[in-house]
């Protein structure tokens, strides 16, 4: 029997909260680095390139929508 044959066997329910509280909540990098800020300095940094008047948009607002985004996102997956 291979490594890939054996699935741990879960609900959707216990996956789904797994999922947001890691992913979405708060996706941590190795313990130290919060990635939903890092990804949402990135985004703002990338957009401001090409539009400057969006560096006027409140970093932490940009990161609660993103997050919203990505709750969506999930759901319709």
């Amino acid at each position: 029997m291979s490594f890939f044959s054996r699935k741990q066997e879960t609900t959707l329910e216990i996956f789904c909260r797994d999922f947001y509280d890691t992913q979405i909540m708060n996706p941590v990098i190795g313990g130290k680095i919060d990635a939903g800020s890092v990804f949402s300095d990135v985004v703002k940094k990338n957009i401001v390139e090409v539009y400057p008047e969006f560096a006027k948009i409140d970093s932490q607002k940009l990161n609660d929508e993103i997050k919203i985004i990505r709750f969506e996102l999930f759901a319709l997956a």
